[in-house]
C-alpha cells in the first residue's frame, strides 16, 4: 500500500498542464491489479498490469494541492502483488517526480529539505498526507528560517511551533517565499511527507530562466544514513550541487574523484550545507557522523531547461535489484533517460540490465574514507519511450544505488529508482524539538 499526493506546480491553472501521472511497475511474477482510494468521490480507474509492462495511470489535475491549507488530495494505492510506484508532476517546461515509498516505510519524524526561492512568485513547499484519522502533525520552524510562515491566518516566526490535525487521506500543504529546509515535522501517526518547490530557479548565471518544479518524498529520520555517493548528471553543465541536512551538529567530509577533499561543519540540528560540482563527470563521497538527509540539485547548461531535485539514498539503504519505469513523451518531446548507477569498484562485473552486461560503460571513481573505491556510470535508455527495465546484480549480497534521470530540451526529472527504508538508527528525538 502507498500514500501519495501532488504538490502545487507553477502553471497548473494556466491551461497548459499535463495531468499528474503515477508510473507503476510490477516486481512480482504474474498479473497485478492496482486500485486507488481517495477521500472524496473523485474516481481513478483500476489499473491491471503485468510483470513485463510499464503502466502509467493519469490522475485528475484536481488532485494537485493549492496554496497553504488542508485538502482532500491524498491517494491510497493498493496492489495485489509487489509493485514500485513513481509519481511525475508536470506542466509545459516544468517537470519533476519522486519514488513513492510503501506504507510500512513511513514514519512519524521528518526533516524538510528544499531550495531557496529567488523571486516572489516562487515557493518552497512541504506536503503531508495522513494515513489514519485523528493524525496530529506538529511543525517546528527552523531557528535559521529567514522569513515568516502564515497558517490559518496566524504568522509564525523562526523557532515557533504550530499543529495541524488531519483525517485519513487529507493533505496539508505549506508554502513559503523562503527556504523551508530544516523544518522539523513530528506526528502521532505515520504520515507521508513530500517537499520541494512549485517552481525554482537554481542557476546562478540565469536567474530568470530554467524555472522548474522540484519534488521528492522524504524518508523518516529513522531511515537516514551517514554515507552517500553522488555523481553529476548528464547535461548538468557543471553547475549542480548537493545539499546536506544534518540531524545533529555535525562534521561533513567530502571526497572527490581527483582525491581532494573538503570538510564542512554544521552548528544546529536541521542545518544545511551546499557542496558544488565542478565538472560533468564529478563523483563525490559524502560522510557524516550523525544521520543526514542529502539531495542533489541538477542545474542544466541550457537556460531554458528546468532544474531537478533528487533524493540520494544512503549507501546503507542500497538494494540488489530495481524494477524501474522511465517516462516517455511529454508535450511532444521525448526524454533522454539515464540510470545513474553507483557500486563498489570491485563489484561492477556483477551488474546486469535486463539480463545483459553493461555496454561500454564510462566509469568514474572515488575513494571512500575506509580506502575502498566507489564507481559510478550513467547508462542511457531509448529516448521518447516509456521504458520498463530491471537492474540487478547476479549476487544478492551486492548492494548498489540507482537514480533515474531524464532531460528534454525544456524539461528534466530525477528520483531514486528504489531504496530500502529500514530503521537503521534510533530516533533522533523522543520529544519534539528543533
Amino acid at each position: 500500500m502507498f500514500y501519495v499526493a501532488f504538490m502545487s506546480i507553477q502553471g497548473q491553472d494556466s491551461g497548459q498542464g499535463n495531468r499528474p501521472v503515477l508510473y507503476i511497475t510490477a516486481s512480482s511474477t504474474g498479473n497485478v491489479d492496482v486500485s486507488f482510494s481517495t477521500r472524496t468521490r473523485r474516481r481513478i480507474p483500476r489499473l491491471p498490469i503485468s510483470e513485463a509492462s510499464a503502466s502509467p495511470s493519469f490522475i485528475p489535475s484536481s488532485f494537485r494541492s493549492v496554496g497553504t491549507g488542508i485538502g482532500n488530495n491524498g491517494i491510497r494505492v493498493t496492489a495485489t502483488g509487489l509493485v514500485n510506484v513513481f509519481a511525475v508532476n508536470s506542466v509545459s517546461s516544468s517537470t519533476d517526480g519522486c519514488l513513492v515509498l510503501p506504507e510500512d516505510s513511513l514514519g512519524t519524524e521528518y526533516y524538510v529539505i528544499s531550495s531557496a526561492p529567488v523571486s516572489t512568485d516562487q515557493n518552497s513547499q512541504v506536503l503531508v498526507v495522513a494515513t489514519e484519522d485523528s493524525t496530529r502533525v506538529t511543525f517546528a520552524v527552523h531557528p535559521d528560517f529567514s522569513s515568516t510562515v502564515n497558517v490559518f491566518g496566524r504568522t509564525y516566526l523562526r523557532g515557533e511551533i504550530f499543529e495541524v490535525e488531519l483525517q485519513a487521506l487529507e493533505t496539508f500543504q505549506l508554502q513559503s517565499n523562503a527556504d523551508l529546509s530544516g523544518m522539523h515535522v513530528v506526528s502521532n501517526k505515520r504520515v507521508a511527507v513530500f517537499s520541494g518547490s512549485d517552481g525554482a530557479t537554481l542557476s546562478p548565471d540565469t536567474p530568470s530562466s530554467g524555472v522548474g518544479h522540484l519534488v521528492e518524498q522524504l524518508p523518516p529520520v529513522s531511515a537516514l544514513g551517514t554515507r552517500f555517493s553522488a555523481k553529476s548528471f548528464p547535461s548538468s553543465g557543471g553547475q549542480s550541487h548537493v545539499k546536506v541536512l544534518t540531524t545533529e551538529p555535525d562534521t561533513i567530509e567530502v571526497r572527490y574523484a581527483d582525491d581532494t577533499r573538503d570538510t564542512f561543519t554544521t552548528s544546529r540540528r536541521g542545518a544545511t550545507q551546499k557542496i558544488y560540482f565542478f565538472a560533468t563527470d564529478d563523483l563525490f563521497f559524502i560522510s557524516t557522523e550523525y544521520p543526514a538527509l542529502v539531495v542533489h540539485f541538477s542545474v542544466h547548461s541550457d537556460g531554458d531547461q528546468d532544474s531537478t531535485m533528487v533524493l540520494l539514498p544512503p549507501m546503507a539503504q542500497y538494494s540488489s535489484a530495481y524494477y524501474v519505469t522511465t517516462p516517455g513523451m511529454f508535450f511532444g518531446l521525448g526524454f533522454n533517460n539515464y540510470a545513474v548507477i553507483t557500486i563498489q569498484e570491485n563489484r561492477r562485473s556483477t551488474l546486469r540490465i535486463d539480463g545483459g552486461r553493461l555496454s561500454n560503460p564510462q566509469w568514474v571513481f572515488v575513494t571512500a574514507p575506509d580506502g575502498g573505491r566507489m564507481a559510478a556510470v550513467a547508462v542511457p535508455f531509448s529516448s521518447g519511450n516509456t521504458n520498463r527495465v530491471r537492474i540487478y546484480t547476479v549476487s544478492s549480497s551486492v548492494r548498489f544505488g540507482v537514480v533515474l534521470f531524464g532531460v528534454t530540451p525544456q524539461e528534466s526529472y530525477g528520483f531514486p529508482a528504489g531504496m530500502s527504508v529500514a530503521s537503521i538508527n534510533p530516533r533522533v528525538s523522543e520529544t519534539f524539538r528543533c
